[in-house]
């Protein structure tokens, strides 16, 4: 091809690429977001089981993705098979294939952030891939074991059988029915079954005279250059050189845990993230996951968590508290982190954050950072929403300043664009405290996201009078409203922009199942009107 021919094709082809820019290319976006509802709508959003105590839910394009994945590892281990023995070695490949993804990392939270995934959706894909793998390894021990192969003698094998048998019990331990029963002896049990497994598997391996190494010697620089890389960063954020190491100060607030996290280095923190805690003084042998409550721009040298004390960890954690809250002792502490996906919030017009219990503190760092860009004009965002019912006296008491710090942050750029519904449980009357509502029983999920697709969004007390001084309804406003204070104002009733339907809506949830279910049946309804739903890492439940 001669330089001139050469010219002629690269203009020819510049003229196409216009064309297909300006023709061809808004078309195909425009299918491919309508393909995009059209799944989301059929199988993204639409439950084949639904939520059980002992498993579910399970969306049908979850069972889908499931299936292929069974039916492709029952392929691999069948195609062409021409022997039993044949078959047996190949299901003991397919284990080992299986296997690679549970040991990756010391802690799964580090993989899903490397892999930039949910660490909900990563837990999935271990879980699946742990049952995948026990089902080959299983089926390679029965396989020698009917056709005599497993003899006392036959000392690998033998292991190999252990092997299968201990990811068995792995995967039966890992029935929701015994991890949330005692999750930390059960996160103790798995780990040492799991040491157990890869103990079996390699003296198994050992034994096979023709085995080839090379794949394993890999993965196992692989495995150690992510633990080199995950204790790294780990000690690099805990401490800088010349200072001491972090200190955690825990004090109780309404039988509410407040503890505040402070590091040498400052650390920049997305909304929703989390850190993985060790408090040696508390529990030698246990960490735990805590979401972070703080906000800022800038890079922290302190944060701020929200603890709702349970067992385990967090009730020892507890009596710490108590006995450190009027002397204010200050506890060495050491975290991983922050972990977890953020999800971005710039270019909605309306935010809708559902919340139940404390699954409102991950939802704090949100408000923070829309009125943040609300503020620096980085975002377009005209309503937002937040909708939280099933919270306790002392929870409301322990957060009430920080919630009234964020209300003062609305009203004092004079933006109006918060509003605050407040489910509690009491047979309580509706009152209207500025901005902030209270409704007795439960939200009802479906009026709400019905109202914010309409814009139908003032109360439906809008004649109520309103406080003059917007804030967070504490415990005794719950049974009275101070008349003293009250006035009309249309301005402290809802946002400007109320009645005016939304463009695109963003829908944050951390709350119990049910309502998330609920979210997901009717958001399904609204995915042609650009409303998207996102579960937080942090749920409740």
């Amino acid at each position: 091809m001669n330089p001139t021919e050469i010219y002629g094709f690269c203009g020819l082809g510049f003229f196409l690429a216009i064309f297909l820019a300006n023709n061809v290319a808004p078309q195909a976006i425009a299918v491919a977001r309508s393909l995009v509802v059209f799944a989301g709508r059929t199988i993204g959003y639409r439950y084949l089981v639904n939520r059980h105590r002992l498993l579910g839910p399970w969306t049908i394009a979850s069972v889908v993705a499931h299936m292929v994945y069974l039916a492709g590892n029952i392929a691999t281990v069948t195609y062409g098979v021409k022997s039993w023995t044949q078959a047996a070695g190949r299901a003991g490949n397919m284990g080992l294939v299986n296997m690679a993804p549970l040991f990756l990392g010391t802690h799964l939270s580090f993989i899903s952030d490397a892999l930039g995934i949910r660490l909900e959706t990563f837990r999935r894909i271990h879980r699946s891939c742990g049952l995948m793998a026990a089902g080959h390894m299983l089926s390679h021990g029965v396989i020698f074991a009917a056709h005599g192969m497993l003899t006392a003698h036959n000392v690998g094998r033998v292991y190999a059988l252990t092997g299968a048998a201990l990811i068995l019990c792995l995967a039966v331990l890992s029935m929701p029915l015994f991890r949330k029963w005692a999750y930390e002896p059960y996160l103790r049990i798995h780990q040492m079954f799991a040491i157990s497994v890869v103990f079996a598997t390699s003296k198994h391996l050992m034994s096979i005279k023709d085995f080839t190494w090379t794949a394993l010697i890999i993965y196992g620089c692989v495995v150690l250059a992510l633990a080199i890389i995950y204790t790294g960063l780990t000690l690099y954020r805990n401490k800088k050189w010349g200072y001491q190491w972090p200190r955690i100060l825990v004090r109780l607030d309404n039988e509410v845990i407040l503890a505040t996290i402070s590091f040498s280095r400052p650390l920049t923190v997305e909304p929703g993230q989390y850190l993985n805690l060790w408090v040696p003084s508390v529990s030698l042998l246990s960490s735990h996951p805590f979401i972070i409550a703080s906000w800022s721009s800038n890079p922290q040298k302190s944060l701020d968590l929200v603890i709702q004390p349970r067992s385990g960890f967090t009730r020892r954690l507890y009596r710490r508290a108590e006995m450190d809250s009027a002397q204010h002792v200050a506890s060495r502490a050491f975290f991983s982190g922050p972990h977890g996906h953020c999800v971005p919030t710039r270019g909605f017009d309306c935010v809708l954050l559902f919340a139940t219990g404390f699954g409102v503190v991950p939802m704090l760092p949100h408000l923070k950072q829309l009125f943040h860009n609300y503020k620096e004009r980085k975002s377009h965002t005209k309503r937002i929403h937040l909708i939280w019912q099933g919270q306790t006296i002392h929870l409301r008491q322990a957060l009430k300043p920080v919630i009234d710090a964020i209300l003062y942050e609305d009203r004092a750029q004079r933006s109006y664009i918060l509003r605050i519904s407040v489910y509690t449980e009491t047979d309580m009357q509706r009152e209207v405290h500025g901005r902030c509502t209270l409704y007795p029983g439960k939200a009802d999920v479906q009026s709400i996201v019905e109202n914010e697709a309409t814009g139908n969004v003032a109360p439906s007390t809008s004649r109520m009078p309103a406080i003059r001084e917007e804030h967070f309804p504490s415990a005794s406003s719950d049974s009275k409203v101070d008349t003293a204070h009250l006035v009309t104002s249309d301005k402290l009733q809802g946002s400007p922009n109320a009645g005016v339907a939304p463009g695109r809506t963003l829908i944050l949830v951390s709350a119990e199942g049910g309502v998330r279910d609920s979210l997901r049946r009717v958001v399904r309804s609204y995915l042609h009107r650009n409303f998207e739903l996102r579960e937080l890492d942090y749920q409740p439940d």
